[in-house]
């Protein structure tokens, strides 16, 4: 007899022997439980399995959409807290590297990097990982001692710390580093003789552009992305410096935007090299050659794809973007 059969009998407590029942076939059985179901075995299998495909691949897209959601969510501060309006366009470029040095008593952990080489955004967090290191960290004031060091050249740091996503063992910090050019090492007073590696590498779109023949014989070299601006100007030893003049984009829409209207509120002014839309007191590079270079940075207040951008003007002149 039929092992599952067998089993049926036993669960209803009927006689095992199979003479007991001549009329009962295993046969039998199967047949009117496959047209109870108006199907063939094979045909209830692949019904079955089709049900479970069917199940997994909504399941799946269930898990991706949400995964998109949360992704999209965790990479949203970095954006949020520089920029202003749609800044989709460069949302792939943000990483979440999770790079993270440690004590017995506080964890550092690099959560956020956007670079284009030349700028680089950054949010950091530090926990603290029992009681006392937690209070310890709560009480720090970050202003009074700084909390982070950075071991590199860079033109302007600019900190803050994102109070509305701390946590009850952590804080987070968000910076902007200027003039990066290449790696850099970060670390933390709470954590000695570890340090975490900024990279500098980026495939963000950017474009170099030297404008050679500027008021009395200047230079300026002009490196740009969707984030934002560095600029290097030259002026000849010994020649009357008439600054670089206004400084503007036309965009493809026709609107001519100067760059002072381009930067991000606390970027210009003074910490830009700004003044009424020129370029003042911009940070002193030394003499190369016949040239004496200074250098401004800034960040747009937008991202600004470069597509956008139909020429630029340095100096009175106008130049065709395309061009380059």
């Amino acid at each position: 007899m039929s092992k599952r059969l067998t089993k049926l009998l036993n669960q209803v407590e009927l006689d095992r022997n199979e003479n007991a029942y001549p009329n009962i076939k295993v046969s039998n059985i199967k047949k009117r439980v496959n047209d109870a179901l108006n199907v063939i075995p094979e045909e209830r299998n692949v019904y079955i399995r089709r049900k479970f495909y069917k199940y997994a691949v909504v399941a799946t897209i269930v898990i991706l959409l949400f995964t998109s959601v949360l992704a999209a969510t965790i990479n949203l501060d970095i954006l949020r807290i520089f920029f202003v309006g749609d800044s989709s366009v460069i949302q792939e470029h943000v990483q979440t590297p999770g790079e993270s040095i440690s004590n017995r008593q506080f964890e550092l952990t690099l959560e956020e990097l956007l670079t284009d080489g030349n700028h680089t955004f950054i949010i950091v967090s530090l926990r603290g990982r029992n009681n006392e290191a937690v209070q310890e960290l709560m009480n720090a004031d970050s202003i009074l001692i700084p909390t982070f060091s950075f071991e590199g050249h860079f033109s302007v740091i600019v900190e803050r710390e994102i109070f509305e996503r701390n946590t009850s063992d952590t804080r987070y910090w968000a910076f902007w580093i200027s003039d990066v050019g290449e790696s850099k090492k970060m670390t933390s007073r709470f954590i000695d003789g570890q340090h975490i590696t900024i990279s500098a590498e980026s495939n963000v779109e950017t474009l170099e552009l030297t404008f050679e023949d500027q008021p009395n014989g200047g230079v300026v070299k002009i490196s740009i992305s969707p984030l934002g601006l560095t600029l290097h100007r030259g002026v000849r030893h010994n020649a009357m410096d008439s600054g670089a003049g206004y400084i503007a984009f036309v965009m493809n829409d026709g609107q001519t935007i100067s760059l002072m209207e381009m930067m991000a509120d606390g970027v210009n002014g003074r910490t830009l090299g700004l003044f009424d839309g020129e370029f003042r007191g911009e940070e002193y590079l030394g003499r190369t050659g016949e040239y004496e270079w200074q250098q401004i940075n800034g960040h747009f207040r937008e991202v600004t794809p470069l597509a956008n951008i139909k020429s630029i003007i340095v100096g009175g002149i106008e130049y065709e973007i395309n061009t380059f």
